[in-house]
């Protein structure tokens, strides 16, 4: 356990607005939003785009990390997307996972301004998206 000091409002206020921000991507890569609710290991975004389950968001174990997770995709399929992983999900289901290191050199999202996170996070969930297509049984949509 470690100690809750004064950055927690900044920290809870920083959260909420990259849940909000991965919402609207989402809604505006034509996704349905099912939940945005946060547990006691993560908070994400889940929704819906044409036949594939997704779920975006943060592990607090690795809160630099941003997440989008595929759910339901063919194990096979989804091992030759060539970057991500493939991993097992509930029984008898497979789940691709793409991982974007927030402060990496090349991302530097932390000291972008709020319509340049946006962007970032946009275009990582598009390229994920389409990324995972295939591996959903899906045609590829390039637009």
């Amino acid at each position: 356990m470690e100690t809750v000091n004064r950055r927690l409002s900044d920290g809870i206020q920083s959260l909420g607005g990259l849940m909000r921000m991965l919402r609207e991507v989402a809604v505006n890569s034509g996704g349905k939003v099912i939940s945005a609710a946060p547990t006691m290991e993560d908070w994400g975004v889940s929704f819906t785009i044409d036949n594939g389950l997704y779920w975006a968001g943060l592990s607090y174990s690795e809160s630099e990390i941003l997440l989008l997770r595929v759910c339901g995709v063919s194990r096979s399929l989804a091992q030759e997307i060539g970057f991500g992983s493939a991993q097992v999900g509930i029984p008898n289901t497979y789940l691709w996972w793409n991982r974007l290191d927030l402060e990496s050199e090349g991302v530097r999202f932390f000291a972008k301004t709020e319509s340049n996170q946006f962007e970032c996070i946009e275009q990582f969930l598009t390229e994920s998206i389409q990324a995972s297509a295939p591996a959903l049984g899906q045609v590829q949509n390039i637009a």
